[in-house]
């Protein structure tokens, strides 16, 4: 299960971190964009999706074609990540939306992780059942 290897490492490179996104009451909003853009530096930088693509070729080769698509939405959540990565890095955009936030604009990196996580754990479903022989 080199993808699922692959997938888990690159879930805990991208996650986020709430304390970087949160403003100090009377601070320069300058300041807390360059902690963000700082930290999403950090985890474009931690973040390797190369792994994660070649063991995609594997399962895409000799995988049966549910465990691949599902492998398939993984890598393109992963993608979607780096994105919301280089989004906030570039423009500043937040890392996360607060609750109490009721005008998001910005790509959202929770929302994003957790999408992926979502889909890392379907595929692990979809891969033991064909391996344990079991169709759901």
């Amino acid at each position: 299960m080199v993808f699922a290897k692959a997938a888990r490492l690159f879930i805990a490179s991208t996650h986020p971190r709430d304390s970087v996104a949160i403003s100090v009451a009377g601070e320069d909003p300058s300041q807390l964009l360059g902690r963000r853009s700082t930290r999403a530096w950090e985890l474009r930088r931690q973040a390797d999706i190369k792994p994660l693509q070649d063991a995609f070729i594997v399962v895409e080769l000799e995988g049966p074609r549910r465990v691949a698509e599902l492998a398939g939405q993984v890598v393109s959540y992963a993608h979607s990540t780096l994105i919301v990565i280089g989004s906030v890095q570039v423009m500043g955009f937040r890392l996360y939306v607060t609750d109490d936030d009721e005008s998001v604009r910005f790509p959202d990196l929770r929302s994003a992780h957790a999408a992926l996580v979502a889909a890392v754990q379907a595929f692990m479903t979809a891969a033991r059942d064909h391996l344990n022989g079991s169709s759901r």
